[in-house]
């Protein structure tokens, strides 16, 4: 099953007019390092820590530079900082799930790996504008 998901994902993000998603924190470098993308990360690996505002400018810089549409953050940290950059930057907010933590209603709908995984998966792929 995790082989279909490897494909997946190959196919869907060969051919992607981006090749940067803008997270809160870089959790996902094991998909971009897999998938050939890139990621930008407001603060590094720490969830916690909290960006400093040169940090955030040269963020908005870069989002509107590249034409980002979304920038994404992680349930179970706060979305304060990055959707403040949206907003400056006038693009869209979304959640990614890392799989360390799974939210209640995630749970409740008994959502397995593959499952968060392709869901993140559409996600990422829209943001990096793929064919």
């Amino acid at each position: 099953m995790l082989s279909l998901l490897d494909a997946e994902y190959k196919k869907r993000l060969l051919t992607c007019e981006k090749d940067t998603i803008v997270v809160n924190h870089n959790a996902f470098s094991y998909l971009s390092n897999s998938y050939g993308f890139k990621v930008e990360s407001l603060s590094g690996f720490s969830p916690e820590a909290e960006p400093s505002a040169k940090n955030m400018v040269k963020l908005i810089e870069h989002v509107k530079e590249d034409n980002i549409s979304t920038l994404f953050y992680e349930s179970f940290v706060s979305d304060r900082a990055i959707k403040s950059i949206a907003n400056e930057a006038h693009v869209k907010v979304d959640v990614l799930q890392p799989l360390g933590n799974i939210t209640a209603d995630e749970a409740a709908k008994k959502l397995s790996y593959e499952d968060i995984m392709r869901v993140n998966l559409e996600k990422i792929s829209k943001a990096l504008e793929c064919r």
